[in-house]
């Protein structure tokens, strides 16, 4: 499978448009059995990049190891990558309805969405510095 800028932001979109969110009021983990969609994805997924070792756990964690494609003689100049993941939403944010827009190529400044909503650059800290990269922005239930 070949991962290219364009494949990363359609897997990226993917993912948060999965409804991962935390139950408060929950006895189990994962609190929600909802948050095992988003789960079962990513083991599914790693498997089919090829790494090894993929597992994913009762509590909903994902394991996977990305093992050096360097000849033996190299194997310590390139380390054994271990991906751990684990996913849910704050239960004070709901996942449901989540529609991000992507403005390719962002300039700086506001981003309007399209809704005719503005999301002010000066007050989100982390927008800034980010010229000319793509930004993603979650839209939900046409509220910015």
């Amino acid at each position: 499978m070949k991962i290219n800028a364009e494949n990363l932001v359609d897997r990226f979109i993917d993912y948060v448009k999965i409804d991962t969110q935390s139950s408060e009021n929950s006895t189990s983990y994962p609190s929600t059995e909802k948050q095992l969609v988003l789960s079962q994805l990513l083991e599914k997924q790693l498997r089919a990049m090829g790494l090894s070792n993929v597992r994913l756990t009762e509590h909903g964690y994902v394991f996977g190891t990305l093992p050096s494609n360097l000849p033996n003689d190299f194997k310590n100049v390139v380390p054994t990558i271990g991906f751990i993941a684990h996913v849910d939403t704050s239960p004070a944010v709901s996942g449901k309805d989540v529609n991000p827009v992507i403005q390719k190529n962002y300039q700086g400044g506001d981003l309007n969405l399209a809704n005719g909503k503005v999301i002010e650059a000066g007050k989100i800290v982390l927008i800034k510095g980010i010229e000319g990269a793509t930004a993603i922005v979650k839209k939900q239930n046409e509220e910015a």
